[in-house]
């Protein structure tokens, strides 16, 4: 019989994962941790940075409209002044037909906008001008209110219809008091939005109530501004996503409450926003791409030791 040796019984090995390996595996697992976080950071940045931009477009536009309201404020007292109007008002009243006249004539000389002369009672004595802005009617309103109580000319910004106005009315006066109002009105127009949305790169639309009157979108789709128009509750940096892509919105009220909720809407792309970040937005893989270099590099090094050792005279048997 051929007895059954034990000298070539079983092979060992030892089994367990490469220290070398592990080491590389947990750095490119930190890596990607880190490259996942600092996105995330990235985007929150970008969105806060977006939010900061359309709040600075805001107080830009505000500061526009109320430029533009205190021209009218001045220019209504200087003509509230004019000498023929004031001696046409004294010797024949507001309903005059030599009123209506120098009305007219005062609405020619501006060429744009509205004129219109009140009597005391806040009634449409005569007007000319922007027929769009025609039968504007401020009697029993705040700014006219504010003009009565302080027998100073005032400016306000208005609605109409569905436009946007921006007012200057003062007192003209025979003597102490006042005998009729001056009102000077000028419509929110295209350009001024065109403006500010220019210099601040935002989007932006105006709406009264859910009606968007002016826009100049840029690259926002007006579904983003349509479904920011119909809230109730205040906006300010809301995400919002379409079609695959991402915008921050904001809505800002214009003129106050109660006059069928006059309102800037603007907007603005978070891919626009992004396109300024892309170094840095490569640089957040950079830790991750050393990483790999690095490991890919030491696993290389480690190979050569373990082949140059294996090759010496001193590890080959007797």
């Amino acid at each position: 019989m051929i007895p059954s040796g034990n000298g070539a019984a079983t092979s060992g090995g030892r089994s367990g994962a490469d220290p070398m390996s592990v080491t590389v595996a947990v750095a490119l697992g930190l890596a990607a941790v880190w490259s996942v976080i600092a996105l995330r950071v990235l985007s929150a940045a970008l969105a806060h940075e977006s939010a900061d931009r359309l709040a600075h477009a805001a107080a830009m536009f505000d500061a526009l409209q109320m430029q533009t309201a205190e021209d009218l404020r001045v220019q209504s007292r200087m003509t509230a002044t004019d000498p023929r109007l004031v001696a046409g008002l004294a010797a024949g009243g507001p309903d005059s037909a030599a009123v209506a006249d120098l009305i007219a004539e005062i609405a020619r000389r501006r060429g744009s906008g509205l004129v219109q002369l009140l009597a005391n009672d806040g009634r449409i004595a005569a007007q000319a001008g922007a027929d769009a802005l025609r039968g504007l009617e401020l009697s029993s309103t705040r700014p006219l209110d504010r003009a009565q109580r302080s027998g100073e000319p005032v400016s306000a910004s208005w609605v109409a219809g569905d436009r946007l106005v921006d007012v200057g009315i003062a007192p003209v006066r025979a003597g102490a008091d006042p005998i009729a109002y001056l009102v000077l009105a000028q419509e929110v127009d295209l350009a001024a939005l065109l403006l500010v949305a220019d210099r601040t790169g935002v989007a932006m639309v105006c709406a009264v109530g859910d009606t968007i009157t002016l826009s100049a979108p840029g690259d926002v789709p007006r579904y983003v501004f349509a479904s920011t128009a119909g809230r109730d509750e205040p906006v300010d940096g809301l995400r919002i996503d379409y079609r695959g892509d991402g915008y921050v919105a904001s809505v800002h009220e214009l003129y106050g409450p109660g006059q069928q909720r006059p309102r800037l809407i603007l907007a603005r792309s978070l891919a626009q926003a992004g396109a300024s970040f892309t170094t840095v937005r490569w640089m957040i893989y950079g830790p991750a791409l050393l990483v790999l270099v690095a490991a890919l590099f030491a696993m290389t090094a480690r190979r050569r030791m373990i082949s140059g050792a294996a090759g010496s005279p001193r590890a080959r048997p007797a």
